[in-house]
């Protein structure tokens, strides 16, 4: 094993399936790994990934069914118990939907016809329709492929919703938007779950909406996906998404002839790379601990998404090693939230500290 400063084509060891199913060995936390499979961009803020379980004490996505439920794009974990479970949910659905049954467990589907690689997730449902997403570091992109000629998309999970216009829904938290590159022909909305109706069969990926997110304010929500989504081209944000994760995992080379063990060590290395998450904006401009919007130096980055009591044992000594240029910001990052809250972070999630540990 070396360290080095080159530019290796390490993503393609990740399997991002590693750690989302059960195992038998059971631990203080459970016998599941908590992690995700869904799309992702490095320290990025949002997580396009699928969520499987209805089951009351398990949330998110889980190797073991059958059925996916929902998309989430906001707010995840990573081996955490449940960590896979996020908010803003979309589902989509075929004909016209008016109301989502509480039961509704989700449309089923084969693991045979599942992918993730490092910035991709894509899945084809049992009755042909496929979805698939990849993501920048604040925002990113469905894509959904239909034979049928009415689409519902179901939004939840992110808020107060309100429709902004006849092709995007914003959200309060996180100052979301699903913004959709087809107007949607009518909707309603009840309990804060938004039904937006879309005409004509949407093949070969014609449906497509795109996600991003804000701390600071709509506006700026705006802004990172329109800086990091100025077109539609999905297979372009997927390959510099790709491209970014292997710059990233390029900085420790393992030579092995097992390649299972090689596959195993990358993915643990992706999943140290998912969390701290990117808080300030495509301009600098981040939500502080006292709630003011403030900006960071040129060049610089705010994180949040500390679970130090976690983190501080190996993952920071290994970024100390591996990302050294990341740790100023890191230091700064907590360090803010003394300057403007008085204290150091405990357990800082998404900006403001849970007082957890």
């Amino acid at each position: 094993m070396e360290v080095c400063g080159g530019y290796g084509q390490n993503a393609q060891f990740v399997n991002p399936f590693i750690g989302t199913g059960k195992c038998n060995v059971s631990t203080l936390w459970g016998n599941y790994g908590g992690t995700y499979p869904g799309a992702t961009a490095p320290w990025g803020m949002v997580q396009l990934t699928p969520e499987t379980s209805i089951r009351p004490s398990e949330s998110g996505y889980y190797y073991e069914d059958s059925s996916i439920r929902s998309f989430s794009c906001l707010h995840h974990l990573s081996g955490f118990p449940n960590g896979s479970a996020g908010y803003l949910h979309l589902a989509f659905l075929k004909g016209r939907v008016n109301k989502l049954a509480s039961d509704f467990s989700g449309r089923a589907f084969s693991h045979a016809k599942e992918q993730a690689i490092p910035g991709y997730y894509g899945v084809s449902f049992t009755d042909g329709d496929r979805v698939e997403m990849t993501a920048s570091v604040h925002s990113g992109l469905f894509r959904y492929s239909s034979s049928s000629d009415t689409t519902t998309v179901v939004i939840w999970g992110t808020g107060n919703l309100n429709i902004r216009d006849s092709q995007t829904v914003m959200g309060s938290f996180m100052h979301s938007l699903v913004h959709f590159q087809t107007p949607f022909y009518a909707y309603e909305i009840k309990n804060d779950t938004a039904y937006l109706h879309f005409a004509g069969k949407h093949a070969e990926g014609q449906l497509m909406a795109a996600v991003s997110a804000s701390a600071s304010g709509v506006e700026k929500s705006e802004m990172n996906r329109m800086v990091e989504i100025p077109g539609w081209s999905f297979e372009q944000l997927k390959a510099q998404t790709y491209d970014a994760w292997n710059r990233e995992l390029s900085c420790v080379e393992v030579h092995s002839d097992d390649v299972e063990a090689i596959c195993q060590f990358y993915t643990a290395l992706y999943h140290t790379m998912v969390q701290p998450n990117t808080m300030s904006d495509v301009n600098g401009e981040y939500m502080a601990s006292d709630y003011v919007t403030r900006s960071v130096a040129k060049g610089e980055v705010h994180y949040s998404t500390f679970s130090l009591w976690d983190t501080f044992r190996a993952a920071h000594p290994l970024y100390t090693l591996m990302h050294t240029h990341r740790i100023p910001d890191f230091v700064k990052s907590m360090m803010r939230q003394y300057d403007y809250y008085g204290y150091l972070p405990v357990w800082q999630l998404w900006g403001q500290d849970n007082y957890c540990m």
